[in-house]
């Protein structure tokens, strides 16, 4: 009985005994990361992650059609005509989050404390907010 027990045990002991993985390299501290971009000029493509509204919480009661546009409120200040593309599979639904692009006809600046984020107005009111992604 001890035979069988050390013939099953055997594989898992030589394997045991065999030399170990090195540990995973930690990145490079000389490795620079790219910083955000802060600058888009007019009618250049701005990557977003868009928020809409819930009806119920003031959004729109029906989604958006591609290529809408409005008014778009960027943090620090920078307001643009703006509109929303890059979304195939129908429009942009109340109360969903979506990856679009944001066109806008004027040069955006976001500021360079870091916030990246926007409102989408629609006749005054917000209907949606957002990101700006790299």
């Amino acid at each position: 009985m001890r035979a069988i027990v050390l013939l099953l045990l055997a594989p898992a002991l030589l394997a045991a005994c065999g030399e170990t993985a090195p540990p995973p390299a930690e990145p490079s501290a000389d490795v620079a990361t790219a910083p955000a971009r802060l600058d888009f000029p007019g009618k250049t493509p701005i990557p977003v992650r868009l928020e809409m509204r819930a009806t119920g919480d003031g959004g729109r009661g029906f989604g958006l059609p591609n290529g809408w546009r409005g008014e778009v409120a960027f943090a620090g200040g920078n307001t643009a005509r703006c509109g929303v593309r890059g979304r195939d599979a129908g429009p942009i639904e109340p109360a969903g989050s979506y990856r679009v692009q944001l066109m806008c006809a004027d040069a955006v600046r976001l500021p360079e404390a870091g916030d990246r984020g926007f409102r989408v107005l629609e006749d005054g009111r917000e209907i949606a907010s957002g990101e700006v992604l790299d």
